[in-house]
């Protein structure tokens, strides 16, 4: 499933999704409100289903990356950015929805949809901050992709099903829809990638950019034991695919097929030019 980052952000994105309908059902309120009560509860309950489907995909990251100790720090954040995304596109959502220029079909079939879309083009460029040289155009692309087809997906589900197993279901399916569209939009644009082999059947995919994939024993995207914090890295601009050895201040070329080993792991270059 590691090996797999379609499959592996699919599903983690639909546990997310599931989870986060699960939190937002405490913040749903059958009573008769205010006009503004309506947009604060709305934007809450975007909130509480985003938050956890933010996180999902951030531990999607982290599982395939193969890190063994979890992120404390980035989970913090993407949780934040996460509820701070959903409540965003709420409030605007429910503000379309009290504007109610249109018949409740296009609300339905239309409006919801395009603010799923809004709400995922947040996430995704919040998620963009922790998948190497995605970048925040093609993340925020790739979450506006997701969370319209994903939208579809929950109001044709969420009207199928019973009211709460309706929206757990159409939440799942927007989740894996963002998940697999965060995936598919970087494998587009990817120009060159780092394959990082762990061990038989056992590998990970980078983007190669002007960010630098970090090698080393700390907070770097490569976990190595033993080495030390940002020994190596290897990066790719203008062109050029350079491995730059921290410990020497050596500079080594890289190209089509090119391998390191590092320890227990060895590393593969794939370039499309």
């Amino acid at each position: 499933m590691r090996n797999n980052r379609l499959a592996l952000f699919a599903l983690f994105g639909f546990l997310g999704g599931a989870a986060g309908s699960l939190l937002g059902e405490l913040a749903i309120n059958s009573r008769e409100t205010s006009p503004l009560e309506n947009i604060f509860g709305t934007a809450v309950w975007f909130a509480l289903a985003a938050a956890p489907l933010s996180l999902a995909l951030l531990l999607a990251i982290w599982f395939h990356n193969r890190r063994r100790e979890l992120p404390w720090k980035s989970i913090g954040r993407a949780v934040l950015l996460g509820a701070l995304s959903g409540a965003i596109a709420g409030a605007i959502a429910e503000l379309v929805f009290q504007a109610n220029p249109f018949p409740p079909v296009w609300r339905e079939w239309f409006f919801k949809p395009l603010c799923w879309g809004l709400a995922g083009c947040l996430l995704g460029l919040a998620l963009s901050w922790f998948i190497p040289n995605l970048g925040r155009l093609r993340g925020a692309l790739a979450g506006a992709l997701g969370g319209l087809v994903g939208g579809y997906g929950f109001v044709s589900v969420s009207q199928t099903l019973p009211d709460t197993l309706g929206r757990l279901a159409g939440l799942g399916v927007l989740g894996a829809a963002l998940g697999l569209a965060l995936v598919a939009v970087e494998m587009l644009f990817r120009q060159a990638a780092l394959d990082v082999i762990w061990g038989p059947k056992e590998r990970t995919t980078f983007s190669l950019g002007e960010q630098a994939i970090t090698i080393g024993g700390g907070d770097d995207h490569i976990h190595v034991p033993g080495l030390p914090d940002h020994a190596g890295s290897v990066v790719f601009d203008q062109g050029r695919i350079e491995y730059r050895d921290r410990t020497t201040g050596q500079v080594t070329p890289l190209r089509e097929g090119s391998r390191i080993t590092i320890g227990r792991i060895e590393l593969h270059v794939r370039a499309s030019r």
